[in-house]
């Protein structure tokens, strides 16, 4: 394909930052072909903001939202695929967010951007401006970092979950979504309903539909890797067949998985750094 990483950078956030925000991730990308993009769903809220031309969104991930074109777009958990149109060159920044995370990091609830992507401006007005401008303006990945540290830090809202909310959230990333709901409830501690209704509350999806994106987004690391045949990794992600998740790949990708492979895993195995960052975890 003939696609060239220029430049590309990960780092940790800010020490205060870490129970909210997994990590940055700069990306300068030139010679990508073009069409578009799929966005897949994953069991992160991702930031993305360009430091070139706006992200278009062709698809937005809900059907009731309408195409949009920005430099500073977030995306919260969704279980529809976003198509997205690829430039020939391209650069910026991805912030993964945890999902407890967004209210600490964005000043909302994580259910209100549920199954939505919205622009930063909708969220913090002229400041995204002015983030954005700022973030074009330095020079290294180091500075660019440095500067979503400050303004991360100074907007910070330290709230975090229940303590047996983000137990249960870290042993599902563990288990790759595994778990059932009603394991989970008891190992918390809590009825089934009551177990639910926290969750929600403080990831801002079902502990089922949880499951059902961190299990998707396990799937993608293996296809992507090409190790396996198909049949196995169903086995190895917990579907109960091939078939089964071909069903959940039409239902969360918009394709089967054979086709999103001869699409997109050439031009992830040649960027490394993919405006989806399916390997983002919480």
């Amino acid at each position: 394909m003939g696609d060239v990483i220029r430049d590309a950078s990960l780092s940790l956030p800010h020490e205060a930052l870490r129970p909210f925000i997994v990590r940055y991730a700069g990306y300068r990308l030139s010679r990508l072909p073009g069409g578009v993009h799929i966005g897949l769903p994953s069991g992160s809220v991702r930031l993305i903001i360009s430091l070139g031309r706006p992200l278009e969104v062709i698809q937005m991930p809900n059907a009731t939202q309408r195409p949009l074109v920005s430099h500073a777009l977030v995306s919260g958990l969704q279980d529809r695929p976003a198509i997205i149109r690829r430039n020939v060159e391209e650069s910026g920044v991805s912030i993964c967010i945890k999902p407890f995370g967004v209210r600490a990091i964005l000043g909302i609830q994580g259910a209100d951007i549920s199954s939505l992507a919205v622009t930063l401006n909708e969220l913090w007005r002229a400041s995204a401006d002015d983030l954005v401008a700022e973030l074009v303006l330095a020079k290294t990945w180091n500075e660019r970092f440095a500067i979503l540290d400050r303004v991360f830090l100074a907007r910070l809202i330290p709230v975090r979950p229940p303590s047996t909310i983000s137990w249960s959230w870290e042993r599902l990333i563990q288990r790759h979504g595994t778990l059932t709901v009603a394991r989970l409830a008891n190992d918390a501690g809590y009825s089934r309903r009551h177990f639910g209704r926290q969750f929600r509350d403080h990831i801002g999806i079902s502990p089922k539909a949880a499951s059902r994106l961190l299990r998707f987004e396990h799937a993608c690391g293996l296809i992507a890797a090409r190790s396996m045949k198909l049949a196995e990794v169903a086995m190895a992600c917990g579907y109960f067949d091939q078939a089964h998740m071909t069903r959940d790949w039409h239902a969360l990708a918009g394709c089967s998985p054979r086709t999103w492979t001869a699409c997109e895993v050439p031009f992830l195995q040649d960027s490394n750094v993919t405006l989806s960052d399916n390997n983002c975890k919480g």
